[in-house]
C-alpha cells in the first residue's frame, strides 16, 4: 500500500507540474493583463524573502565576519530589490505576451509553457541530486540559462518562417500609417516586439561581420531580448517545483 501511494502521488506530482506549466501559458495567452499581474505578485513575494535570506548571508562578504546584520537594513534593501524585479518581471510579462498578432501570441505562449515545465523539472532535478533549494537556485543562478532556452525556441520559429521578421518597409509603413496615435497597450506591444525584431537583426549582422557566421547566432540568441524572459521562466519554475517536491515528500 505504501507503494502504491507512492506512485500516486508521484502521478499527482507530475499532473500538478504539467497542469500549472499548461495554465500559465493559457493565462498568459488569454489574459495577459492579469499574467502579468500575477508574475510581479509572484517576483514580489518570492523575492522578499529571498532577498533577505542572500543579504543575510552576503554582508560577512561584502563587510567582514564581524560586520552587524542590521534588520532594518537588509529588510529596506531586500525590500527595495524585490520590488524593483517585480515591476521589471511584470513589465517583461506584458511586452512578451501582448500584442496584435494572434499567431505570434499563440507561439510565445506554448513556448513559455514548455519552457517553465523544461526549468521546473531541471530545478527537481538538481534539488534532488545536489541538494539544491530550487526557489534561491532558480530566482538566482538559472534566469540565464532559461533565458537562453526561450531565445532558442524563438529563433528557431524565426528560422522556420513562424514568425517571420518584417521587412523595412513593412515597419516603416505599419509605424507611419497603421499605429494610431495614441495605441492601446496591444498595439504598442507589437510594435515594440517588430522593433525588438529588426533590434535583433541588426546585432546579428553586426556580430556576422565580427565574429563570423558560425558563432554569431550563438552569441546574438545571448543577446536577444527574448533572454528577458528567462527571469520569467526562472520565478515560476522555481515556484512550481518548491509546490511539487512538497507533494512528493508526502509520498516519503
Amino acid at each position: 500500500m505504501r507503494v502504491l501511494g507512492r506512485i500516486l502521488i508521484n502521478a499527482l506530482a507530475m499532473a500538478l507540474e504539467i497542469g500549472m506549466a499548461v495554465g500559465i501559458a493559457v493565462l498568459a495567452f488569454r489574459l495577459p493583463l492579469m499574467f502579468a499581474a500575477l508574475t510581479g505578485i509572484v517576483a514580489l513575494v518570492m523575492g522578499a524573502r529571498l532577498e533577505r535570506a542572500r543579504l543575510i548571508n552576503e554582508i560577512p562578504f561584502y563587510f567582514g565576519v564581524g560586520a552587524k546584520r542590521s534588520s532594518f537594513m537588509v529588510t529596506t534593501v531586500a525590500a527595495a530589490e524585490a520590488t524593483i524585479k517585480a515591476v521589471i518581471a511584470g513589465a517583461v510579462a506584458l511586452i512578451t505576451v501582448s500584442g496584435t498578432d494572434q499567431n505570434r501570441l499563440y507561439w510565445v505562449a506554448i513556448l513559455f509553457g514548455v519552457s517553465v515545465y523544461i526549468a521546473s523539472t531541471v530545478l527537481r532535478w538538481i534539488a534532488i541530486r545536489l541538494g539544491a533549494m530550487p526557489s534561491r537556485w532558480g530566482y538566482f543562478r538559472m534566469a540565464a540559462p532559461f533565458g537562453l532556452l526561450f531565445s532558442v525556441a524563438m529563433a528557431g520559429l524565426t528560422e522556420a518562417k513562424i514568425l517571420a521578421p518584417p521587412t523595412y518597409t513593412d515597419l516603416a509603413r505599419r509605424l507611419v500609417f497603421d499605429l494610431p496615435k495614441k495605441p492601446n497597450l496591444a498595439e504598442a506591444s507589437e510594435m515594440l516586439f517588430l522593433l525588438k525584431q529588426k533590434v535583433d537583426e541588426l546585432v546579428l549582422s553586426f556580430l556576422n561581420v565580427l565574429l563570423g557566421p558560425q558563432a554569431a547566432p550563438i552569441v546574438g540568441m545571448l543577446l536577444s531580448v527574448n533572454a528577458l524572459a528567462g527571469f520569467l521562466i526562472a520565478i515560476y519554475a522555481a515556484m512550481i517545483a518548491e509546490l511539487v517536491l512538497k507533494l512528493e515528500d508526502l509520498g516519503e
